[in-house]
């Protein structure tokens, strides 16, 4: 078999085996919640539901495994060095010979992994293994690399001065996995699958915001075969997979992750063969697929074992080695209740939820931004930092209490732009509490955007843009690639109120929609993804993709949790719109009656809504004078309160009447040439 045509992607699923002996991601992860929790069986059971994929509406929403290693490390970064424990015992199995065969061949291995276990089965093979660990050095593989370790690597057997592990999504954020160096990285993904054969291994999917979209949308393997490892399944099953009907928001609302994945990957390779293969073993399956080879790799396997002076449960020992490391941690509970409250609070990434200026709470809330401050000083960054220390960083959190404090008299006044002024360089001065919550400054960031939105201030709309850009570089974080792809799309919009965009201006402003949109849906947010959506169907309409804008929005309503009435009522509203213009009447019907029983108290600006609607009607069956009078009503509402244009009715407003000009000339041409 030629080696050199295949491409493997593993996770962490192919370590699990004997010999090797890792234990898994779910188990460490109950661990370290049991462990913070201190015996509180209630608070255990509550952060272990909020780590299951599925407990919220949006399946996205739970606390990812990388998001509790980072807000340990915030505490104290030795919870990365203890993760390397986990390897300590047992030795490479037959999927790591394998691969390291493979890699021997002319195969490429990407894996999110960070242990030795495929170094140290080239070593077995007598063949040292070119290993290739991303870093902001080298934020894309060369074209001549062949094991390609995304996330970093334990420290190697080779050099164990080397520890580049990044367990935590800011840690993966600051190489520009999926921000500013994406596009090389994604350049370099697209080539390296080029033709090839390209098998997943032992991996979860859940990498939402890196490797999976590399897998979505930038594979160009001339097939996917995908294991699942399902221990009710007694034979081997294999199933063509379905494409995606839309390349942003999944078909079905699970926890199904890797469904989604090779979903959206089979809609980018219509003319290749995506499968996926369910079954109880993955030995079963390398077997059918690399006959030859595999077997040769279990027989040295069976070897090894038979050499190993080492028995026993290895599994279970790496992860008392693992366990004895954390409890030697020195946490206090203060420490611990800490981390709890932002487990529970954060969103699932391990970042502060970065929440849009509301329309009752035009003015943002400073009072937690204060605690905050209190909180996550210097002071707190470590259980090893002295008591003096700890007065300096109270006093300094004083001072900074105070100019918090003149920022929000200043916001209550509604001098927005010298309150943001005046807050920035806190932050920046800060190292303790900004490092350690960048969020923070990107929050601020975005009031600024909202604000110059409001005003029409486009100029400072893009300065904000930039700013949020700046401290989400700063802190690996995933909010700022959903933030800049929304406020790109924003901007596109609020220049279409003063003038016609170019086609080319409305095809950058439909990607940043789509990206912002897919990310969104990811980050769990129903706020964002709301808006990233009508903004996405927003663009198409403008491209006169009716029909598309529609089914998008009927397809994303089903993510919006029927908690967010708002946010599901601007959708529906949306694709009645959409409807109307795709000349789909009965569709739109149906759903203005579903938005008609909802109370007004539920829908924020309903009769906004409901104005802008019988506008487009009475414009689509050209009744100009009546659609006329409703705009004048809806410019009157907007006029008492602009907070309300937070979903584009000026530039809806704007488009009606320009199709009513239009309509009264071609209707006042047609008497002109009746008369003569």
């Amino acid at each position: 078999m030629q080696l050199d045509r295949h491409i493997f992607l593993v996770g962490a699923g192919i370590s699990v085996d004997p010999p090797s002996h890792i234990p898994p991601a779910a188990p460490i992860c109950d661990f370290l919640l049991r462990w913070l929790s201190g015996g509180d069986k209630d608070v255990c059971a509550r952060l272990i539901e909020r780590s299951r994929p599925g407990s919220s509406h949006n399946p996205y929403d739970f606390v990812r495994f990388e998001a509790l290693i980072h807000r340990i490390a915030q505490l104290d970064p030795g919870i990365i060095t203890q993760l390397a424990l986990l390897e300590t015992y047992g030795f490479p199995n037959a999927h790591h010979v394998l691969l390291a065969m493979a890699l021997r061949g002319g195969a490429s291995v990407v894996t999110t992994n960070f242990d030795n276990r495929i170094e140290l089965a080239g070593a077995l093979l007598d063949w040292k293994v070119p290993v290739m660990r991303l870093s902001r050095r080298s934020p894309a593989p060369p074209e001549t690399a062949m094991l390609v370790k995304v996330h970093g690597s334990f420290p190697s057997f080779h050099d164990y001065s080397v520890h580049s592990a990044r367990a935590s999504l800011p840690r993966i954020g600051s190489l520009g996995l999926a921000f500013e160096r994406y596009p090389r990285l994604r350049r370099w993904f697209a080539s390296v699958t080029a033709g090839r054969r390209l098998h997943v291994l032992g991996y979860s999917a859940s990498d939402s915001f890196d490797v999976v979209p590399l897998l979505e949308r930038y594979s160009r393997a001339s097939s996917i075969t995908w294991f699942e490892y399902d221990p009710h399944q007694r034979r081997m099953r294999r199933e063509s997979v379905e494409a995606a009907s839309c390349d942003v928001v999944p078909r079905k609302r699970s926890a199904d992750f890797t469904s989604h994945t090779i979903e959206l990957a089979a809609r980018q390779h219509r003319t290749g063969k995506v499968s996926r293969v369910f079954g109880p073993s993955l030995r079963k399956h390398l077997l059918r697929e690399f006959p030859k080879e595999y077997s040769r790799c279990l027989s040295l396997e069976q070897r090894l074992l038979a050499d190993s002076a080492v028995k026993g449960d290895l599994r279970s020992k790496n992860f008392q080695l693992f366990a004895q490391g954390v409890e030697a941690l020195e946490f206090e509970d203060a420490e611990r209740q800490l981390i709890i409250d932002k487990l529970l609070r954060d969103d699932s990434f391990g970042e502060n939820t970065i929440r849009p200026l509301s329309e009752e709470h035009p003015t943002p809330n400073l009072g937690p931004v204060r605690d905050r401050l209190r909180s996550d000083g210097v002071g707190q960054a470590s259980s090893h930092i002295t008591e003096s220390r700890k007065s300096y960083s109270e006093a300094m959190a004083e001072n900074k209490d105070v100019e918090v404090e003149r920022a929000r008299v200043l916001m209550d006044s509604g001098h927005i732009k010298e309150a943001y002024e005046l807050l920035e360089p806190v932050f920046s001065r800060d190292i303790g509490s900004f490092k350690e919550d960048p969020e923070i400054a990107v929050m601020l960031a975005e009031g600024e955007f909202s604000q110059s939105a409001v005003v029409d201030d486009i100029g400072g709309m893009r300065r904000a843009r930039k700013k949020a850009l700046k401290w989400s570089r700063f802190g690996g974080l995933v909010w700022g690639l959903v933030l800049d792809h929304s406020f790109r799309a924003r901007e596109s919009e609020q220049i279409a109120e003063h003038r016609v965009l170019s086609s080319r201006e409305v095809s950058r402003g439909l990607e940043h929609a789509k990206e912002a949109a897919y990310y969104s849906l990811r980050t769990g947010s129903d706020y964002w993804f709301a808006e990233a959506l009508r903004q996405y169907a927003n663009f198409l309409n403008r491209f006169g993709k009716h029909r598309e804008a529609r089914q998008i929005l009927m397809l994303g309503i089903d993510w919006i949790s029927p908690v967010n009435k708002t946010d599901r009522a601007v959708t529906l509203w949306c694709a009645a719109v959409s409807a109307l213009r795709e000349g789909n009447k009965r569709l739109a019907r149906d759903i203005r009656l579903k938005l008609d029983r909802l109370p007004a108290a539920s829908w924020q600006g309903k009769k906004l809504f409901t104005l802008i609607y019988d506008a487009y009607r009475c414009v689509m069956a050209r009744r100009e004078v009546e659609a006329e009078k409703l705009l004048n009503d809806a410019e009157a509402l907007l006029g008492k309160d602009p907070h309300l244009d937070t979903w584009g009715h000026s530039e809806n407003i704007r488009r009606l009447r320009n199709q009513i000009d239009l309509l009264s000339r071609t209707r006042r041409a047609g008497i002109s040439k009746n008369s003569g």
